[in-house]
């Protein structure tokens, strides 16, 4: 068994034996490498990748893939999917996706360098009525090709980019905890503040769910202008610590989940039981955190939208929701910014314990999962330029 199925393994057999019931029902996706006689070789072997099976289809050029969420639990129908694909020689290769629970609702997009740059497949793909099945046809060759149900950043990349964070003299990289496997919990946190003893902390998150992956390149642009070399930055940085945890969930960001964690728990539905050793780590960070400022937690959906609680059932900073969503929708009219007050106000968010256990503005920043990379961009950079502008004198 290679090392990284032992870990995962490992992690829920502890997790088994501390108690956790719905650790021990979840068994993580089988890593391994697919040949077929034609020379076509498909592979789930790499962080994030989620591909539970394949089978011959109805010619020696066309495939079936099992696309599966990971456990019982998962309630909400991500359908995350991602894999390589190659061939000894070029040839037309026909794959169809197929979904023992929930449906196929993201198009592929392609990578030829192990994910670090993206297209848009071209080809139509072939839903069927019920959503169950996908199908589209795709050229390859010997040059690898990675197939993913959008532009996927692995649990690797995050950590190269905030190890390069770390590389700066006014920022800290340090660990707060442990995952279910054992991962390790990361968290950046600036030193540059004039006054660390009155400054107060504005604390961001992301990728409590795996394959959000919109949301976690808009925190890392957000972050990346939040710690640039601008006058607004720096004098925002003078006056207010940063707190920012990269990989909310590291088990099932490798993985590939569509939702939860190695204990098939959604951590964003934990902040109250934190029966998860993420959530109580995560809890406990920001729980001693100087003076919180503002929660900032960042997720993908549908649609671009911020979840917030009404202006008069939150903490301060009071007013500033409101005065920063209008600002961003003023700056892109033609680009619908809703705010949405009503969202999952009675469930265990970190939203919600943020405003009730530390007493604090908390929005939930959801960024398209169709949204492009330079959309994302403008959107991060005046978000962040614009919350700036709002604490700097």
């Amino acid at each position: 068994m290679r090392l990284r199925s032992c870990l995962a393994v490992f992690g829920l057999v502890i997790a088994a034996l501390c108690g956790s019931a719905s650790a021990a029902e979840l068994v993580p996706q089988e890593r391994r490498t697919w040949s077929f006689p034609s020379g076509v070789v498909i592979s789930n072997e790499f962080s994030g990748a989620r591909l539970n099976g394949v089978e011959p289809g109805n010619s020696p050029l066309a495939f079936r893939l099992t696309i599966d969420r990971e456990g019982p639990k998962v309630i909400n129908n991500s359908g995350w999917y991602a894999f390589d694909l190659r061939s000894e020689s070029p040839v037309l290769v026909e794959l169809t996706l197929v979904y023992p629970w929930g449906d196929h609702r993201s198009a592929p997009r392609l990578s030829l360098d192990a994910g670090l740059t993206w297209s848009k497949h071209a080809e139509p793909v072939i839903r069927s009525e019920d959503g169950k099945e996908a199908s589209f046809t795709l050229e390859i060759g010997p040059r690898a090709v990675r197939i993913a149900g959008g532009e996927q950043i692995t649990l690797p990349q995050m950590e190269a980019w905030s190890d390069a964070f770390a590389t700066r003299p006014d920022i800290e990289k340090f660990s707060f905890g442990q995952s279910v496997a054992g991962r390790s919990l990361h968290a950046l946190r600036s030193t540059a503040t004039r006054d660390p003893d009155t400054a107060s902390t504005l604390i961001v998150l992301t990728y409590q769910h795996p394959p959000e992956h919109t949301g976690g390149l808009g925190f890392r642009l957000f972050m990346e202008r939040l710690w640039g070399d601008t006058p607004l930055a720096k004098a925002f940085r003078e006056r207010h610590h940063i707190l920012a945890v990269p990989v909310a969930n590291p088990d099932g960001l490798y993985e590939g989940h569509w939702r939860n964690n190695l204990g098939d728990i959604d951590l964003n539905r934990d902040w109250v039981d934190f029966s998860q050793p993420e959530t109580r780590a995560l809890r406990d960070l920001f729980a001693a955190a100087p003076r919180p400022l503002l929660l900032l937690d960042f997720h993908s959906t549908g649609k671009d939208v911020f979840y917030t609680f009404p202006d008069d059932a939150t903490g301060p900073p009071h007013g500033f929701t409101k005065t920063w969503i209008e600002t961003l929708q003023n700056l892109y009219p033609d680009r619908p910014l809703p705010r949405e007050i009503s969202h999952n106000v009675s469930v265990p968010t970190g939203r919600q314990w943020a405003t009730s256990a530390l007493g604090i503005t908390a929005i939930t920043w959801e960024f398209s999962y169709s949204s492009e990379r330079t959309w994302i961009t403008q959107l991060a950079n005046s978000g962040a330029d614009a919350l700036m502008r709002h604490f700097v004198p």
